[in-house]
């Protein structure tokens, strides 16, 4: 491209093209044609510089030529560099200062030219500027040099012509001339080294600034010449750069490092130029290498206790900042850092992490966050990365159950040690953990909480020192205020389903019949209400007791509902009440004298006979637990060998739970069959053994009445002969035979049996035949027996067993039984089996032996004395009319000539009698 300038030099001005870069363009129009002439092409920076000049300017006797343009081409010779008057100026502006202009020039200035280096202070003035001028004063031979410039402090910018017309307001050096020469223009091309990047470098939490880093903390890359051409601090961790303005590719990619810190993401300028791309407003901040959040194994930072540690290092290096619970170390040195953090009352994290937080790599690519919190396992395994790992360990943790369920008892005041450290629960989990001191050498623990016995049972060991592992405790079955065990008045378990409730509270756990209250009101008494259809609530049975309850916090109330007698004091302890009552109670008995109780009654009661009555074990009560929707209040009693009896309205229909128990008693069920015995003579058989039916159901005697009931099943009865009556001293009787009853509902048997044989019976009369009344008899003995039976009559019976026994009759005027009948004096046996007879008659006399069941006759009873009558000379007999003997004239019996004469044995032997 041709360049075209013109330059007249009179008294040292000159016509300069203005301040910027101009392209003269003419354009002709030739038909379809267009013609372009170029103007001066602007060439790149000088080597070392980033940059073209923004302004560049001569100052002629306060008379401003540009010189910007010819500044920045590669042209020679054709920009002014020295005047010949004093105050005549070339200068230089950027956009933002610069520390260094790069000048090539083909021409030096003449000798003897002396100038000063300046720039603009804030104070308005132009000052000296302190500076390196390899040129010097561009006096030097013709070259490219550097004149190196110390930034002013107090560089302020300025408009030199102060109208804006050749120049603008920036950054401002000048040469000024203080001794003139020849007015030269040898100058070829100027370049600047200018700052064109800002930025700002700070530290995570506290935001402190970065200070102190150097051009090799910064990297840059991403544009077509990443050269850093000068750096610099400008104080608070605030850098500035020259970046080249000249390449294709000018918006660079920055990233910022130290060590100990994470360098930061990369970053991009933007595109560069001239003016000052200021990025200090959003500061690289940049991380630690490690970062350390302490918390808790539960996640907490109790009191801030975390926020100062009673140790905290790493590598052995205490922290580098902290802000509340977390901790940073300027550190990235890679493999074998050791965290200690220790905290009294707290497990060391390494030994809670061990193996993890005691292994911790560092680097400078990423920050290694450990977050110690709650939820995750220790950390066991060299970190290398950010981790989350168990928090700091309480001293001691303590698991807390409740008795029944083993549920977690959560919401109570946990301590532990002599110190009584108030522990805290992890939610609702009942674990609680307690931050005792190593110096605490106590170790017990305390669990209380309303509604609940305290527990001190817990006990621990002693932690040696913060390093030492926690001490974990596990304390089971902590009681209930009140526990209730509950049965039936038979002593069977029960669990109530219509109420269960203390102070109207429902129970806090139940496990089949036994039932827990935490109750919140300790202290207070309040009833206890167990209701259960077909059951009498127990407040009504132990009303008094059960109704005034009192629990407290040091000993369990445990009240055991069971067969026992009502409760009806207060209770403030331990205690044993009556079970829930059924609601009916039958009390079955037969219908004898003596009312005995029947075991094993099939007993029914309420709506459609559709309660089953229980037996309280052979007692003959039967309990039925009739619900309250019955309305039937009938009772059915039946038993194989009874009679099936309804009792109509037996009982008081229950309306409510709280009614009390209805009682039935009298229900006189009949045997399957009556037996009535009598004795031979007509008298009742009493306490004789009697069996009936096919299997010899024993039967019970009514009293003492002969009656004999006999609970025969249905399939036992009908037989013949099925009816056995024995009775020590009679005769076995089989002879009578019960009635074939079909179903239970069938009437009562009645049997009965007249004639039970005594084993002995003797007839009596005297040798003439005569009845004796056995009861006028002066003795009738059998083994030595008086007759158990004479009924007035002249048969003596005796219910005696014997062998070989003697039967004696005495009566005075008559000769002894015995006497006349040997066989009486010792040869009489009697047995069961068979009734053995004796009759006494006007027969021969007996001998012989008398075995059991025989029946024989003997010689009755002969007169003491006996008159034949006959005529003198003993020819005929004669019958007397009357005849008398002994002293008081017994009257004898006359059987044709012979009289006999029971003559008492004190009258006779008297002459003449």
């Amino acid at each position: 491209m041709n360049k075209t300038k013109t330059k007249t030099k009179t008294n040292f001005q000159k016509n300069r093209t203005p301040n910027t870069t101009t392209i003269l363009l003419i354009i002709t129009i030739v038909g379809f044609g267009l013609l372009f002439w170029p103007g001066n092409a602007q060439a790149a920076p000088l080597a070392g510089a980033n940059a073209d000049m923004d302004q560049v300017a001569y100052d002629n006797a306060a008379v401003f030529t540009g010189e910007t343009t010819d500044a920045n081409d590669v042209d020679i010779n054709d920009v002014q560099l020295c005047g010949n008057a004093v105050n005549d100026a070339l200068y230089f502006g950027m956009n933002y200062v610069f520390d260094q202009l790069v000048v090539k020039y083909s021409t030096a200035c003449s000798a003897g030219h002396v100038g000063a280096w300046e720039y603009y202070d804030t104070d308005t003035t132009w000052k000296t500027l302190t500076a390196t001028d390899n040129t010097s004063g561009f006096e030097a031979a013709a070259g490219t040099y550097n004149i190196d410039i110390t930034i002013p402090a107090a560089w302020a910018t300025v408009d030199p012509d102060g109208v804006g017309a050749v120049t603008t307001s920036a950054y401002f050096v000048r040469f000024r001339t203080t001794t003139g020469a020849t007015d030269d223009t040898g100058g070829d091309q100027f370049s600047a080294q200018e700052f064109n990047l800002k930025l700002k470098a700070q530290r995570e939490s506290d935001l402190a600034a970065l200070t102190g880093l150097t051009t090799g903390d910064f990297t840059i890359t991403g544009g077509t010449d990443n050269t850093k051409f000068s750096f610099r601090e400008i104080g608070t961790g605030t850098y500035e750069l020259a970046l080249d303005t000249a390449g294709v590719d000018v918006n660079f990619d920055y990233t910022i490092g130290e060590t100990g810190y994470i360098t930061s993401s990369t970053t991009a300028t933007g595109v560069l130029t001239t003016t000052l791309t200021d990025l200090s407003g959003s500061p690289e901040t940049l991380l630690f290498g490690l970062k350390v959040t302490v918390s808790s194994e539960l996640g907490t930072n109790p009191s801030s206790i975390f926020n100062t540690l009673d140790a905290v290092q790493f590598r052995a290096a205490a922290k580098t900042i902290s802000s509340t619970n977390v901790y940073y170390w300027a550190d990235t040195a890679g493999a074998g850092g050791s965290l200690d953090l220790q905290e009294d009352g707290y497990v060391a994290t390494q030994t809670t992490n061990n193996g993890g937080v005691t292994a911790i790599t560092t680097g400078t690519t990423g920050q290694v966050a450990i977050t110690l919190t709650s939820g995750v396992s220790a950390c066991s395994v060299a970190i290398t990365t950010s981790s989350s790992c168990l928090g700091m360990q309480y001293a001691v943790k303590i698991t807390a159950t409740q008795e029944g369920d083993g549920t977690a008892l959560d919401a109570a005041t946990v301590t532990a040690g002599t110190g009584a450290y108030a522990c805290t629960e992890d939610g609702s989990t009942g674990i609680y953990y307690c931050p005792v001191l190593v110096a605490d050498l106590g170790t017990n623990t305390s669990i209380a909480k309303t509604g609940y016995i305290t527990d001190t049972s817990g006990t621990y060991t002693d932690r040696a020192a913060q390093t030492t592992a926690q001490e974990p405790v596990t304390v089971a079955n902590i009681k209930f205020g009140l526990k209730v065990i509950m049965t039936d008045e038979l002593g069977a378990a029960l669990t109530p389903t219509v109420a269960k409730t203390f102070k109207t509270i429902a129970a806090d756990y139940s496990s089949t019949n036994t039932s827990y209250w935490a109750d919140a009101a300790p202290g207070v008494a309040g009833a206890l209400s167990l209701q259960h259809d077909g059951y009498v609530a127990t407040e009504t049975t132990n009303s008094g007791g059960l109704t005034a309850i009192t629990t407290n916090a040091a000993t369990q109330v445990v009240i055991t509902l069971a067969n026992t007698t009502a409760c009806a004091a207060p209770i403030t302890t331990t205690s044993n009440c009556q079970g829930l009552q059924f609601a009916v109670k039958i009390t079955v008995d037969d219908d004898m004298v003596e009312n005995h109780i029947i075991t094993g009654v099939t007993v029914k009661t309420g709506q459609f006979f559709g309660t089953d009555c229980s037996e309280d074990g052979v007692t003959g009560i039967y309990y039925c637990a009739v619900p309250l929707a019955d309305t039937s209040t009938d009772v059915l009693v039946g038993l194989d060998g009874y009679v099936q009896k309804t009792i109509s309205t037996a009982w008081t229909d229950r309306t409510a739970a709280t009614d009390g128990q209805q009682s039935v008693t009298g229900t006189n069920m009949q045997f399957a069959h009556k037996v009535t015995i009598t004795e031979e003579d007509g008298n009742v058989l009493t306490g004789a053994t009697v069996t009936a039916g096919s299997a010899s159901t024993a039967c019970d005697e009514d009293g003492a009445l002969g009656i004999y009931h006999c609970p025969v099943p249905l399939a036992e009865d009908g037989g013949a002969n099925d009816i056995s009556i024995t009775l020590a001293g009679y005769v076995t009787n089989t002879d009578a035979s019960l009635t074939n009853r079909t179903g239970q509902e069938d009437a009562q048997g009645a049997e009965s049996e007249l004639d039970v044989l005594f084993q002995l019976k003797v007839i009596v009369t005297n040798e003439l035949g005569t009845a004796f009344n056995v009861a006028g008899l002066d003795t009738i003995t059998y083994n030595g027996g008086a007759a158990t039976q004479d009924n007035g009559t002249n048969t003596a019976y005796w219910a005696t067993a014997a062998a070989g026994a003697a039967l004696l009759i005495n009566e005075d005027g008559y000769v002894n039984s015995s006497t006349t009948n040997t066989a009486f004096a010792a040869s009489i046996t009697t047995a069961a089996t068979g009734q053995t007879t004796i009759t006494l008659d006007n027969g021969a006399v007996r001998s012989a032996a008398i075995a059991a069941g025989d029946s024989v006759t003997a010689k009755g009873l002969v007169f003491g004395q006996k008159v034949t009558i006959t005529t003198e000379v003993l020819a005929a007999a004669i019958t007397p009319t009357a005849v008398t003997a002994g002293s008081a004239a017994t009257v004898c019996t006359i059987a044709s000539n012979i009289a006999y004469c029971p003559v008492p044995v004190a009258q006779d032997g008297i002459a003449d009698d």
